[in-house]
């Protein structure tokens, strides 16, 4: 156990009145049993008696504020009538365990993934305008403690009817009870895509729930039946500070008494205007006044159009799902889709023709900025400034901070890199920034990629001399599978994005490999590229590397490229012509959903499989055509491209695609990589065939026989007359013994160490084989050298 942590706990829940604490024994059988039931005075106190049941039980206590007339009971927790107040709330993440360990305790893998979900969970409510919360993780999850000013519950009124949705059975409730029940689902709304399969959010909503002293043993499951599931004395994870955050408590007495239907799943982008805007939630929880839903659903609406919701389908199911709003009356669906349609009209119109009247052009500037950002969204804790020297024969992007040339700060003209300096001060995205870019002050790079390594879009940059007709292509190829693109020029008029835009953060290791299938299927990259050497893609990666933010794009509708067309959204059916009214266009985005994303993922994963099964249940490679595999030696492997097996195909990917240094160096030293291809590729393809070198033979011949696939192979290499050397050289027997080895090979690598002559072993294998050679060397000394040598011990004079 960890004294300080426990007494941290005690001072943090800053309780009026003793702490209940309650000591469970958890059997063998699951049953637990309580052994202590006290009040706690002190944190000393609690430090001496958790230190008599640590590790033999589990000890809590109680997270909500007893009465002061409130008297334990041996086998009984508190009532809610016992509960004075309220100071804190816990949510509380739990790893999914597989099935038949659901009592065992967590790997460290499922606790890492609630840990790295927790520290998301917090971000994403740090953006909202909520104080962060404390983070500690409890054994086998990971809570967030967040701190309220003390909230003392009223004697009288205290209650409400929930009536449960698929029941319509009523029970009784507390009012505050039911907004933390209400808390915690919007919590779980907010569950990444990756944890909503592997973390699940505990139900502590109740008033006398108990809470895991932090400090303390989390004793659960046989941890030695199971090593790798052990018991784990629970930590902080941050400085035990309190920080209480009175705009939560009032966030808390704004939500509505009434359990809200489940699964009634509200976008991200709409629960963020919900917290922040305190009109918005007024609407949306208060039933209309005097039965006017229209005139309801029309504020609403005007306001989500305000925080940037333009998409149709999703105004109309925020509508539709909104509280005292759910009527079965004819006409209600045409009326809402009616109600969408004016409301998006009234946008356009806005966007359009900004009137001059008093208030209401800084609304619609508000409404576009808010349209802006909601569809180009990514990091917003830091972005990118374009730079240019003043002669304009260099330019590039920086991270856009507030010291930068700073005198007696800013060491960048010493060298200094940004990434490294302890003095940087990044400036965070904002509204006031996106003006800026749009009125051509600053010129925007945004990194996509966020801390979760998901992003809110995916953009494919097309460039060269046919870069509109494999824009053409690409596109083609995404309407065949109903995908909605939008075609950016790019700032020199030379290229294009195309961009796809997400209703959801969708993880980047998916959105890239399904772009990457379909530039596969446009024919653009082959099946043979490795995904990460295709480096044109926003984001460029699956993952954080730890160093810097990713890849940045430059953000569009730059004020200079748009006065020459450039840097705006085109009409490929009209010769990538500007749309007339880019704003027109962007309201009306239409964003790809989660659902479609993985439905076209599992697509694209388990197309083209070629594992079989056996009798055995052993997976096997089988060729469709059962017939063997033809290998011709030419001065290449030559493999006929008809139903090669799946895995066949990314053996020879990962095999013969070589990592290129100079990429990883400018990498390292920050220079750019523009046109320096990450990857040297030794594949080579025409429409039939497949050309891979001959020195790999040995390799491919022995993937194939341990995955079972019968292969000939066919020798079409040209033998010409045998040549007569004569070497005036005799081996030594180190010499001798190595090239032993090559007495019945027709291919091999000799490698040997400085000195040792393999030089004079290469002319012995040239004189022994009796064929001509060919010798590639890679620097002028030793050509010269070899040149030297051959005259000197073949007898071959220079000609």
């Amino acid at each position: 156990m960890h004294a300080d942590d426990i007494q941290a706990t005690y001072k943090l829940l800053a309780h009026q009145a003793p702490l209940e604490l309650r000591a469970l024994k958890v059997h063998a059988d699951g049953r637990t049993t309580c052994i202590r039931n006290c009040l706690i005075h002190s944190s000393e106190q609690l430090v001496k008696v958790c230190e008599g049941y640590d590790g033999v039980a589990n000890l809590y206590v109680g997270l909500r504020e007893r009465r002061s007339n409130f008297v334990p009971q041996h086998r009984s927790s508190a009532k809610k009538r016992d509960i004075a107040a309220v100071t804190t709330l816990v949510i509380d993440l739990d790893p999914i365990r597989p099935q038949g360990l659901e009592k065992q305790a967590t790997t460290e893998a499922e606790l890492n993934m609630a840990i790295a979900e927790a520290q998301y969970q917090r971000d994403l409510i740090a953006k909202r305008g909520f104080v962060p919360p404390l983070l500690a993780m409890s054994g086998n999850g990971c809570q967030l403690w967040f701190f309220i000013p003390r909230y003392e519950l009223p004697h009288s009124g205290w209650y409400a009817i929930h009536k449960n949705p698929k029941t319509g059975e009523e029970t009784l409730t507390h009012a505050f009870e039911s907004r933390l029940k209400m808390f915690e689902n919007e919590v779980r709304q907010l569950l990444s895509r990756e944890a909503k399969t592997k973390v699940k959010v505990d139900s502590i909503y109740d008033l006398p729930r108990i809470i895991k002293v932090i400090g303390t043993m989390s004793v659960k499951g046989d941890a030695t039946r199971y090593p790798n599931r052990p018991h784990r004395v629970s930590r902080w994870l941050d400085t035990p500070i309190r920080q209480e955050d009175p705009k939560l408590l009032a966030y808390m007495l704004d939500l509505p008494v009434q359990s809200e239907t489940e699964n009634q799943r509200l976008p991200k982008i709409f629960l963020d205007a919900l917290a922040s805007d305190s009109k918005l939630r007024r609407l949306w929880y208060n039933p209309p006044q005097h039965g006017d839903t229209s005139v309801r659903d029309w504020a609403i609406g005007l306001l989500c159009l305000e925080h940037g919701i333009h998409e149709p389908q999703m105004l109309f199911d925020i509508l539709s799902k909104k509280p005292h709003g759910k009527y079965q009356r004819d006409g209600y669906v045409p009326y809402l889709h009616t109600t969408v349609s004016n409301l998006l009209a009234t946008l356009r119109n806005s966007f359009s023709q900004e009137k001059r009247v008093s208030g209401e052009t800084q609304l619609f500037k508000e409404a576009k900025l808010k349209c802006f950002m909601s569809l180009f969204r990514g990091r917003t804790d830091v972005f990118a400034k374009r730079w240019e020297k003043r002669d304009g024969s260099k330019s590039g992007y920086s991270p856009a901070c507030y010291n930068e040339w700073v005198q007696g700060i800013c060491e960048k003209g010493s060298g200094q890199k940004c990434d490294k300096c302890d003095k940087r001060k990044y400036i965070p995205l904002s509204e006031e920034q996106i003006e800026r870019h749009l009125r051509g002050q600053i010129t925007i790079g945004l990194y996509p990629l966020l801390l979760n390594n998901t992003s809110y879009f995916l953009a494919v940059d097309f460039d060269g001399a046919d870069w509109k007709e494999q824009t053409r292509r690409f596109v083609e190829v995404c309407e065949q599978h109903e995908l909605p693109v939008y075609i950016e020029r790019s700032r020199s008029g030379n290229g294009a994005h195309v961009w796809f835009f997400f209703s959801d953060a969708y993880p980047a290791c998916k959105n890239r490999k399904i772009t990457f299938a379909l530039l596969e299927a446009a024919g653009i990259v082959d099946e043979f590229t490795k995904v990460d050497s295709f480096d044109r893609l926003f984001p460029n990666q699956d993952y954080h590397t730890g160093k810097g933010f990713g890849n940045l794009i430059a953000l569009p509708l730059q004020y200079e490229p748009r006065q020459k067309g450039n840097s705006v959204f085109v009409d490929l059916a009209n010769d990538f012509k500007p749309y007339p009214d880019q704003w027109k266009i962007l309201t009306a985005v239409q964003r790809i959903t989660p659902e479609v994303l993985d439905a076209l993922f599992d697509k694209f994963t388990h197309a083209n499989q070629d594992e079989t099964a056996s009798e055995d249940g052993h997976k096997t490679l089988c060729r469709h055509d059962a017939l063997p595999l033809q290998l011709t030696l030419r001065n290449h492997i030559v493999i006929p491209k008809g139903n090669l097996p799946k895995r066949l195909t990314d053996f020879l990917k990962d095999e013969l695609n070589f990592v290129n240094s100079k990429y990883i160096i400018n990498q390292r030293l920050g220079k750019s990589n523009y046109k320096t291809e990450r990857y040297f590729k030794a594949i080579t393809h025409d429409d039939h065939s497949i050309m891979v070198p001959r020195g790999f033979l040995n390799r491919l011949t022995q993937f194939l026989n341990e995955n079972e696939i019968e292969f000939q192979i066919h020798d079409e290499r040209q033998k010409l007359d045998s040549i007569d050397l004569v070497p005036t050289y005799k081996l030594f027997p180190h010499q001798a013994k190595a090239l032993q080895n090559f007495e019945d090979k027709e291919g091999g690598i000799l490698v040997a160490p400085p000195g040792s002559g393999k030089t004079i072993m290469g002319l012995e294998l040239i004189a022994r084989k009796k064929q001509p050679a060919l010798i590639i060397v890679h620097r002028k000394q030793i050509l010269e050298q070899w040149v030297e040598r051959i005259e000197t011990f073949l007898d071959i004079p220079k000609k």
